[in-house]
Formats: structure tokens, C-alpha cells, sequence
């Protein structure tokens, strides 16, 4: 949307683990930096509270973040919330399956 282009990582993509979230931003095939990211995890598949995170640009254009957020097996929306320095802010969701 508007040039921009995310890409999206969980690393392992475990329950109940350790994961590293990452979301690399560019528009129009450049780097995003100093944008603010925040990212919030829903269970899908059951009523549960909401968990939101801070991003930290840990290279020019990607955002990261460790945590274990994914805290059963089971499908996960993640809602990023990026508003990049001087451009309007903009939400992309993505629906994830963690695995046990």
C-alpha cells in the first residue's frame, strides 16, 4: 500500500518459546527508518488478553523484538502498527499458526 512493502518473521514459531518477531518496512524498494512499531498478539482460537510490544530498529528497516509472546499452539492475529517518521500512520495484520 502507498509503496510500502513489510515482510514479516517468527523464528522458531513455537508455543510457549522464545521467539523473535521481525518486520522488515520499505517503500518503494528502500529501507523505512526511525519509524515507531508497535505490534499487539490476539489468540484467535479462545477469549484471552491482548499483548502489545515495542519494535526496536535493529537494522536500517527492520524491527524487532523477543519474546514469548506465542504463548499456546494455535492461531495467532498480530497486528503491526507502523508510523514511519513524516508519513502517516497504517496497520497490517497477519494471521499466524504457532506450532507446539
Amino acid at each position: 500500500q502507498n509503496g510500502y512493502t513489510l515482510e514479516f518473521r517468527v523464528t522458531p514459531n513455537r508455543a510457549a518459546q522464545q521467539n523473535d518477531f521481525t518486520l522488515t518496512i520499505t517503500k518503494d524498494g528502500k529501507p523505512v527508518t526511525g519509524a515507531d512499531v508497535t505490534t499487539t498478539f490476539a489468540m484467535l482460537d479462545m477469549e484471552m488478553g491482548q499483548q502489545g510490544y515495542q519494535l526496536k530498529e535493529t537494522a536500517p528497516g527492520v524491527y524487532s523484538h523477543s519474546a514469548p509472546a506465542l504463548v499456546m499452539v494455535g492461531h495467532w492475529g498480530l497486528s503491526f502498527n507502523v508510523a514511519p517518521k513524516g508519513g502517516p500512520s497504517f496497520t497490517a495484520v497477519v494471521v499466524d499458526r504457532a506450532n507446539g
